[in-house]
This record gives structure tokens, C-alpha cells and sequence, in this order.
């Protein structure tokens, strides 16, 4: 029972937390930079960045106009409550040029869209493909990707969007989070998980007395 209560606390744990792919660098400038738009070259780029052996996929969040800030090493761009104009610019190049798609994933909901990295205004230089989109474009609320491709995007929910750039068979992972994040409001404390287990201990011992009272009057 014990064992079976920690294995529902961590994977409770992990379901809220956004995983970090392996292998990527953190807060980095990707070798093609973000040309995309106006202004959008900004240094540092602060970028996720993983690199293979004949391509490279970069992504960052930030704020439209402002340059992007650094994770920390987390692979999370965090944006306070009602921010409405969040960005995510995303590179390929190499082998990861061809056939790119980007996908992001509302954490909080499990709502998703996914598109061709090459359409929606991303186009090609010096041998990639960039792009750079509104997570409130319409296109990825309910547009014309349809209602299946919605991500629902809401500025002042808290919330995490992932967003997954898929390219030369690679994918590289960074997270959007608004507020507080998706679902921290439902993560239990470390002090409330010790009273729900103390809660769930008396449970088990009401439980045995009540089995041995019954068990007691039964043989009486």
C-alpha cells in the first residue's frame, strides 16, 4: 500500500511538471539566427537549441517587441498573468528544413495544433526554415487549422503551452508558461502531502478496527 501511494505521488508529481528533452543547450544563440519579421534578430537570442549531425532546431518565447528572456536553464520562458502578446519563433536548418512541422500542446487541457513550419508567414534563408507566430493567432485558437487544432489560449489563465519542432528526425522542446504554470494550483505542498498520508494511514487503522469489531461479533 505504501509503495503503491509513493508511485501515485511521483507520477502525480511528473504530470505536472514539464519534461526537458535530453541533450539540449539552454539559453543559447543557434547558429542560423532568428531573422524572421522585423526586429526579431534579437541578441542574446536566449534559445533552445539542439544540434544534430547535419541539422540544428532553435525556439524561443517571448514577448513581441522584447527581446527573449532566459529560462534559466529549464527550457520554460515564463510570462506574467494577462500578457496576451506571447511569440514563439522557431529555426530549422540542414536536414531539419525539409518537412519541419511545429506543435504545441495546452497542458493544462490537452488541447493541441500542429502546422507546417514552412506556411503561416516562415519562409527560407540561408538554407532554414524560420517562423515566428502569436500563441493568440486565430489560425491556433479554433481558425482555419479547424477545431481539432485548437490550443486555446487564454492570457490570463495560468497555464503551460509546450511547443515541439519536429525536423530531421529531431524534435526539440520548450515550454510557454503563463502565470504560475498548468495545474500548480492542484499540486498538493510537501506539508499537505504528509496530512493527506497521515489521512490515508487512519484510514487504514479505522479500517482494521473496524474488520476486528466485526470479526469480534461475529464469533460472539
Amino acid at each position: 500500500m505504501k509503495n503503491f501511494m509513493v508511485k501515485i505521488i511521483v507520477g502525480a508529481a511528473l504530470a505536472v511538471t514539464p519534461a526537458v528533452a535530453f541533450g539540449q543547450t539552454f539559453d543559447a544563440n543557434p547558429t542560423v539566427a532568428f531573422t524572421y519579421g522585423s526586429g526579431n534578430n534579437y541578441l542574446p537570442a536566449n534559445a533552445v537549441v539542439l544540434t544534430g549531425t547535419e541539422s540544428e532546431l532553435a525556439l524561443r518565447a517571448h514577448v513581441t517587441g522584447q527581446p527573449a528572456i532566459s529560462t534559466g536553464g529549464t527550457g520554460i520562458y515564463t510570462f506574467a498573468l494577462g500578457t496576451t502578446n506571447v511569440s514563439i519563433d522557431y529555426s530549422f536548418s540542414g536536414t531539419a528544413a525539409e518537412g519541419a512541422t511545429v506543435n504545441i500542446i495546452n497542458l493544462l487541457t490537452g488541447d493541441d495544433a500542429s502546422f507546417d513550419a514552412a506556411l503561416f508567414g516562415s519562409f527560407n534563408t540561408s538554407g532554414a526554415v524560420q517562423g515566428s507566430q502569436r500563441l493568440s493567432f486565430g489560425f491556433l485558437n479554433g481558425g482555419i487549422l479547424g477545431p481539432n487544432n485548437d490550443i486555446n489560449f487564454n492570457a490570463n489563465e495560468n497555464n503551460t503551452f509546450q511547443i515541439n519542432l519536429l525536423g530531421g528526425g529531431q524534435t526539440l522542446t520548450g515550454f510557454a508558461q503563463i502565470g504560475t504554470g498548468a495545474g500548480v494550483g492542484a499540486v498538493p505542498e510537501p506539508g499537505t502531502w504528509a496530512m493527506l498520508l497521515m489521512g490515508f494511514g487512519g484510514m487504514g487503522v479505522a479500517l482494521r478496527r473496524r474488520r476486528r469489531t466485526s470479526t469480534l461479533l461475529q464469533a460472539a
